[in-house]
């Protein structure tokens, strides 16, 4: 979506899309539900002149009486510059094309405007497939899994962790969420997702949200190469979608058990439909077809999202609390406990504010060690973050001594190495000794500070780290930066 940031609020931004790295919001400034009324905005449109006149008869609708705080001409500048920001987010949520009449959406929300509620689901179902509506649920669904309160700044927190770049005190989510509500998506008050709501808006299952949540990129590439070689017949041969995804996404699907592998699970979660008889052993011969979850014009544009790099099975449990997880590394059963250690990595992750960018890397270049997750992060400077997470009674300096070992050829700044059982003085003295005599910073979490951080929470982790920050600072004072002198 077109996009206007939240601190220069009267400039408009062209059309283009979002960079991968940092997805945008669109921004509403004051088009939101309870400042204008979008029948009335669709229907003047239409009578107006220039884009001047619509601000204008914007301004005399709404702020006539708004900004108190000023006299005379400035007051009128105010009035026009807060008219001016809902066009803006008129423009932005596609609305008003860039001659500043009713685009072909605009246009055909204008056309129900004497059904009010379509016009509204219609409206929601724009904002879900195609202004990252569906993040904004999910954050939503995120927090209160976890038994957080949903807020201006708690949401802002959820959607940076999740790939957006919003700026402080936005209320770019909450202007969203304000025309979902027109909509019924939420109820009057509260943040209560109205799941029946969102499926019949969307034309699907009323547990759309989680199923999207829990595809893998490979089946997000499968569906989307479906979606675009599906016949009006309905079935088709699995080969001919399995060639198509590997020519415009690149990708190579495990050929000895492709339907193990990848159309079983998609069928078991109800995605597509396998013609019976048809499929031959372990091979890509079978027909295959989407259900009707899947045909939802709006579902298959949502399928166009990349998927979180955090596999689905992850992202699923990623809002436990740190005290279960760190009680089912007790588990009896080996699945358990390692997927324990992977929510663990996740949420120390997402508690630092730092983007996943490898999961759990095995390959050559780290000379076959395993990392179970490489975070980045921006704040002032670029840093990355290697966290590994290790269920043992102790640890060993051969874990650190690999660890760094797979620093150095990843280019990380930051080694955080975890475990639930003691760190002996000799692991302690070996991270101080990497500290001084090299650029790596090494910060290790043993068993009773990881169980004082489950109960103190992000704030305790943020604690910790600050007081290992000072304490490699210290280390590295002897370090010297020799220059040579100039001739």
């Amino acid at each position: 979506m077109p996009d206007t940031p939240d601190q220069n609020e009267n400039e408009e931004q062209s059309s283009g899309s979002t960079s991968e790295q940092a997805k945008q919001l669109p921004f509403g400034g004051e088009f939101s539900p309870g400042q204008v009324a979008i029948s009335w905005l669709l229907q003047t449109v239409p009578t107006s002149e220039s884009r001047a006149d619509l601000v204008e008869r914007i301004r005399v609708q709404y702020f006539s009486a708004s900004c108190e705080g000023y006299e005379g001409e400035r007051r009128l500048i105010e009035q026009g510059n807060r008219a001016g920001n809902v066009v803006i987010g008129m423009r932005n949520y596609g609305i008003l094309a860039e001659d500043f009449r009713l685009s072909p959406f605009g246009l055909e929300l204008l056309a129900m405007i004497e059904t009010p509620d379509q016009m509204h689901q219609r409206f929601a179902a724009h904002i879900l497939a195609q202004c990252y509506g569906m993040d904004v649920l999910t954050a939503v669904a995120n927090l209160q899994g976890r038994g957080v309160t949903p807020s201006k700044a708690t949401l802002s927190n959820e959607l940076r962790g999740m790939g957006f770049a919003l700026p402080q005190a936005t209320t770019k989510p909450l202007i969203l969420l304000g025309w979902l509500r027109e909509a019924g998506v939420l109820g009057s008050s509260g943040y209560l997702i109205d799941n029946a709501r969102v499926a019949q808006i969307l034309g699907t299952s009323d547990t759309i949200l989680s199923d999207l949540d829990r595809l893998s990129q490979a089946e997000r590439w499968f569906l989307r190469s479906l979606g675009r070689c599906v016949p009006e017949s309905g079935y088709i041969q699995a080969s001919d979608v399995v060639r198509y995804a590997q020519e415009i996404y690149h990708v190579r699907f495990p050929e000895d058990r492709w339907q193990q592998a990848l159309l079983k699970p998609l069928e078991d979660k109800g995605w597509i439909e396998l013609e019976r008889g048809s499929a031959g052993r372990g091979s890509r011969s079978g027909k295959v077809r989407g259900t009707d979850k899947f045909r939802s014009e709006y579902v298959r544009r949502l399928l166009e999202e990349d998927a979180d790099i955090i596999p689905p099975e992850i992202r699923a449990a990623r809002n436990k609390p740190l005290t279960q997880i760190l009680e089912e590394m007790n588990a009896a059963d080996t699945y358990t406990r390692g997927l324990a250690l992977e929510h663990l990595a996740v949420r120390l992750a997402d508690w630092l504010d730092l983007k996943p960018k490898q999961w759990r890397l095995r390959s050559a270049r780290t000379g076959g060690n395993e990392v179970d997750v490489i975070v980045e992060g921006s704040r002032l400077m670029f840093s990355r973050w290697q966290i590994q997470c290790k269920n043992t009674r102790q640890l060993q300096t051969r874990d650190l001594a690999e660890e760094v070992g797979v620093a150095v050829i990843l280019r990380s700044q930051v080694v955080v190495l975890v475990t639930t059982g003691r760190v002996p003085n000799t692991v302690q003295r070996h991270a101080r000794v990497v500290n001084e005599s090299t650029a790596f910073q090494v910060v290790i979490i043993g068993g009773d500070s990881l169980k004082k951080i489950a109960e103190t929470g992000p704030l305790g982790l943020a604690e910790f780290l600050n007081d290992r920050a000072a304490q490699t600072m210290r280390h590295k004072e002897g370090q010297r930066l020799e220059l040579a002198e100039p001739e």
